[in-house]
């Protein structure tokens, strides 16, 4: 196997104990929740791309269609993304009751 990697070798190499993404997406909470999307993107944000790297705990909320939602929808994701920072940062609040 020489020049390929293999998992049972991978190191991670961040100490956090929380990671936290939000990312913006295109689509409505409709269309990720259809056929399983919402659950793969969790497993790629957070197990993949923080677990794997050793943050301990990983959560991840998603700003619905913000290219198509009205200015006071787009003031509710900057408010939710902050409490959702500043709860996470402080306990282990769970997301839904941010939402």
């Amino acid at each position: 196997m020489s020049g390929k990697g293999h998992l049972d070798g991978w190191v991670p190499l961040l100490t956090q104990r929380k990671g936290s993404i939000i990312p913006p997406t295109f689509f409505t909470q409709e269309e990720c929740d259809r056929g399983g999307w919402q659950q793969a993107i969790d497993a790629i944000l957070c197990d993949w791309g923080l677990k794997m790297a050793g943050v301990k705990e990983a959560h991840h909320v998603n700003l619905y269609a913000v290219g198509a939602v009205d200015d006071a929808t787009r003031l509710g994701y900057l408010d939710l993304a902050y409490r959702f920072g500043r709860e996470r940062g402080r306990s282990r609040v769970g997301l839904r009751r941010l939402t």
